[in-house]
């Protein structure tokens, strides 16, 4: 079983279905994945949930090996799986 976690700053004490809804929305734009600081708030999400649940896994892409195999870098490796998958 995988689940996809979604976290968000709310602008408001109250966090609306609509605004969650963008945030969900705009993870499927490729501009997020070229968000440094975004990618890197998501790495500390997952090393924290993963330190509060070992046996939480992250699942493996393998975007070095495809890569290596297309002569590519990983961000565009990464970039390709996702929208094979229908992720962007």
């Amino acid at each position: 079983m995988s689940y996809d976690i979604y976290c968000f700053r709310p602008s408001s004490a109250t966090p609306s279905v609509e605004e969650a809804q963008a945030v969900v929305e705009s993870e499927e734009e490729l501009e997020r994945l070229e968000d440094e600081n975004a990618r890197k708030t998501k790495q500390r999400m997952v090393d924290a949930l993963m330190h509060h649940n070992p046996r939480l896994q992250r699942f493996d892409f393998g975007y070095a090996q495809i890569a290596e195999i297309m002569k590519i870098s990983e961000q565009p490796a990464e970039v390709l799986v996702r929208s094979l998958l229908g992720l962007l």
